[in-house]
This record gives C-alpha cells, structure tokens and sequence, in this order.
C-alpha cells in the first residue's frame, strides 16, 4: 500500500517497492528508451517553472554516445541543485504526468545521498509485468553539481536532449563513490573505442575535486581489466 507524508507542505509518496529484489531484472532498450524519452519531456515541461534544465546521464547517456543496453535504471540530472521542498513538489508532479501517460507508478520517494543537497528523485515504473525500472532523478552528480560536468545538445529519434558529453560520462563513472562494477567496466572499455578526448576527461576529474576517489577506483579496475586504452587512463590516475 502506498502511504504519503508531508514535508513542507508538498506530499511525498513511498510505494512497497522493495528495489534491492524486484528492480533486480534490467529492462531491454526497447522497454526503457520510451520511458525515457516521456519522463524527459515530462520533466522538462516542469523544470521551466524552477528554471532548471533536465540533463540525460547514466544508461541513457552512455546509450546516445555508445549503444542502448539492458539497464535498471534510468538517470536524469538537473542543471543545477534545488531546495528539498521543491524536489518533493517535483516528485509529485512527475509521478502524476507519468501515471496520466498510462505509465504503472508503482511507488517513490527522496533519497538522502552524503551531503545536505544530494538528494536523488526515485519512481518506480512497471514497464511490463514483473519489470520495473527506477527512475531516478539526482539534485547532485557524484555528490558534485552538474557544471562540474559538460553537457551538449543531442538528438534521439529526431527529438532535441541535452546530454552529458561521452567524456564527462566517463569521468562520472571514473568518480563514482560507490566504484566502478563489472558493468560499467565494459561500458568503459567500450566508451574508449570511440573518438574521446583523454585529456578532457582528466581535466574534468581534477575539477570535480573527486581525483582520490578516482585514484581508489582507477587501482581496483585496472586489476580487472586487459584494455589497452583504458589500463592507459587508469594508470595516469593513479
């Protein structure tokens, strides 16, 4: 059963989704890149009362510059941070334009990351049965704003988003607190077959002010991976 809370006014809504076990089953491109395409319009429309701009990372991001795989999530970041109170409001506004679009919001809430402002947007999606997708929206990337980060103007099925370039999406996953899984470890070596700028990448890590952490990460990869240009990377980190 879904219950509501207040919280400065805005209703909140959680759902009985227990994301550890039931989100476990990624859905296929074919599943998730309509639902992103819709949230993203959804949000976008939004944001334009809080003068903030939705921006395409994760899954979605790596899928623009590289290709579409079977994700569990869906990431959006916003141009920059809002107060708690607002991201509430957003959640429920959000939630109500995906339900009217004939979506199965099957529950959500706030989620507190490391600092006062890290505050992640989570709705839990049914895309077919027993499928669902979380999509997130985050207040910060990496516990950092997203003007650390580059983004550039893109275009998915003839349609304008704005996205994080291929090298601020390495970089974020270089920086990721949580670490680099096997998952992203493939996406990775396959980011750095294409045409990226390396020194880009390591500028944007230095600004992030998040380099000890990529250091950390660029250790524990580089003993499990045997790719040329990304044990290069790694080992500059280092």
């Amino acid at each position: 059963m879904t219950k509501e809370l207040k919280m400065g006014g805005t209703q909140i809504f959680y759902g009985g989704v227990n994301a550890g076990r039931e989100v476990n089953s990624r859905a296929k491109p074919e599943e998730w890149i309509p639902l992103l395409m819709n949230a993203y319009r959804a949000l976008r429309e939004i944001l334009e009362e809080f003068k903030v701009k939705p921006v395409i990372v994760g899954a979605g991001a790596y899928g623009i510059h590289v290709e579409f795989d079977p994700t569990k999530d869906i990431d959006i970041a916003l141009s920059k941070p809002l107060l708690v109170s607002e991201l509430g409001t957003i959640l429920n506004r959000l939630s109500n334009s995906l339900k009217t679009l004939g979506y199965r919001v099957l529950g959500g809430g706030l989620q507190q990351g490391r600092s006062p402002e890290d505050w992640v947007i989570q709705i839990f999606i049914g895309v077919k049965p027993g499928r669902i997708v979380g999509l997130e929206i985050f207040n910060l990337l990496n516990a950092r704003p997203l003007s650390v980060f580059e983004t550039k103007t893109t275009y998915l099925e003839g349609e304008m988003f704005e996205v994080l370039t291929l090298e601020s999406w390495i970089a974020s996953k270089l920086t990721d607190p949580n670490g680099i899984d096997e998952r992203n470890l493939r996406r990775l070596e396959k980011s750095l077959e294409k045409n990226v700028n390396v020194e880009k990448i390591l500028e944007i890590v230095m600004r992030s002010g998040l380099s000890e952490i990529a250091k950390i990460n660029a250790k524990d990869a580089l003993a499990r991976t045997r790719h040329a240009k990304l044990k290069t990377l790694l080992t500059v980190l280092i």
